[in-house]
């Protein structure tokens, strides 16, 4: 693997992993990182994401 394969990944994780979304599972953020890299989207778990998100939502919404 040549550095500038792993540099973009590096790259793509800090522009996903923003400071809203530090609270991100890795393994939340490598599917994030796949799908922002082009892979199949057929196994992304949008029910889990859309839960997820609603449930942060909530969280922020509280602590404001």
């Amino acid at each position: 693997m040549s550095s500038v394969v792993c540099e973009h990944g590096f790259s793509l994780q800090n522009r996903i992993k923003v400071k809203l979304r530090t609270a991100l599972t890795p393994a939340n953020l490598d599917t994030l990182m796949k799908l922002a890299m082009g892979h199949d989207v057929q196994d992304f778990p949008y029910e889990q994401a859309i839960r997820h998100l609603k449930q942060k939502k909530e969280e922020v919404g509280k602590a404001i």
